[in-house]
């Protein structure tokens, strides 16, 4: 869905430059590509929607498996992607260790951090950190490609801005959460770690 909103307004705007240049016939040509920009941009819009259906099955499913954590979708940054390639200690299995998918589910319990992909009926864990190792939480903002986003920014010590975590609103049109939300989250991941940490 995020595609086709680019694709479309850079589609759209070739058509008005070519529309209204010297060799075009102003609406008439806008009004005959819109049938050919309909047909991509609806799919865009439908795979999204899937998409974004199949992740809320998913952080469902895992917020009934860990009842008491907190259970959100992210979208994975360039950023984190590195920083998870760069430890493969991490990573539940061999198999597993490079391979991160876009879009994924971040479960926050008391043991830590895990980072999870797959369908609802078998999600599959692919990364995870321990509370001791994160020194703090804090929401920051970030640039992704085309757009900026309101993120969390896991402090380790090493490597600090690297570890991104970019929640990702399932459903509508919005790119990334708002911030007083991401700043909402950033508490209750502090008091997550504050209180495990206290064991």
């Amino acid at each position: 869905m995020l595609l086709g909103i680019p694709l479309g307004i850079g589609s759209m705007a070739m058509v008005f430059v070519r529309a209204f240049g010297p060799l075009g016939n102003g609406w008439d040509d806008v009004l005959g590509f819109l049938p050919f920009l309909a047909g991509p941009v609806a799919a865009a819009l439908l795979v999204g929607v899937a998409y974004g259906e199949f992740a809320l099955a998913r952080r469902r499913r895992l917020t009934r498996d860990h009842a008491d954590a907190v259970v959100f979708t992210a979208e994975m940054t360039p950023a984190l992607k590195k920083y998870l390639q760069l430890d493969p200690s991490r990573f539940p299995s061999a198999e597993r260790v490079g391979k991160t998918p876009h879009f994924f589910t971040a479960v926050a319990s008391s043991d830590g951090i895990s980072l999870w992909y797959g369908p609802a009926s078998r999600p599959i864990e692919f990364w995870q950190i321990d509370w001791a190792s994160i020194l703090d939480v804090r929401p920051e903002v970030v640039r992704l490609q085309y757009k900026t986003v309101h993120c969390l920014q896991l402090h380790t010590g090493a490597a600090d801005g690297a570890l991104q975590l970019s929640p990702f609103p399932e459903r509508g049109i919005a790119v990334s959460w708002n911030r007083a939300s991401v700043e909402q989250l950033a508490d209750s991941l502090n008091e997550l770690r504050r209180a495990a940490l206290r064991r």
